[in-house]
């Protein structure tokens, strides 16, 4: 509940200044409202919003891709000493082919 308020509050914020100083992007109501340190601040927190966005991406990819990998797997049988060859039933390939097709 609170992160909806700070959510509706900030776009309020966001239209009161666009509406003010007559410009629609982020960049331009900023270097208008705060000269150009206010455009470089702006720019570098979108930079980081963007990484971290990125980053979040990738960690549940992971997580989501290592549960689909372990129950796949949860029935194979690994190699012994010596040996190369993983074997599985018929039904962890089928869902392994079913998972990347």
């Amino acid at each position: 509940a609170g992160s909806c308020l700070l959510t509706y509050c900030s776009c309020c914020i966001l239209l009161k200044a666009k509406n003010l100083s007559r410009h629609s992007k982020y960049n331009s109501i900023s270097k208008h409202c705060f000269g150009f340190l206010g455009l470089w601040l702006v720019k570098a927190i979108i930079i980081i919003n963007n990484i971290g966005l990125s980053i979040i991406y990738l960690i549940i990819f992971s997580n989501v891709m290592s549960n689909i990998i372990s129950a796949v797997t949860l029935d194979c049988e690994l190699p012994s000493v010596g040996s190369t060859h993983i074997y599985c039933s018929s039904a962890s390939l089928k869902v392994i082919g079913a998972t990347f097709m």
